[in-house]
């Protein structure tokens, strides 16, 4: 069974590399995803220059982005 580390993330450009380092070195074991919330940063950018693990949505709000991976299972 996969393990899985879900990010929600608004406005967060500047901290993501770091961040994601951390989880890789600390839980080698986990996956992870980025839901991005209509960031209007380079969130977008930073996700897709590093080719981190990401969603890209419509600005719903923190609620929608911490709520929208439950919409998979």
């Amino acid at each position: 069974m996969k393990r899985i580390f879900i990010i929600p993330a608004f406005n967060e450009a500047e901290i993501l590399p770091s961040l994601i380092a951390e989880v890789r070195e600390k839980a080698p074991d986990f996956d992870y995803v980025i839901i991005n919330d209509g960031s209007t940063d380079l969130t977008r950018e930073v996700c897709r220059d590093h080719q981190f693990n990401a969603i890209h949505l419509q600005c719903d709000g923190y609620t929608k982005a911490n709520t929208y991976p439950h919409e998979w299972f």
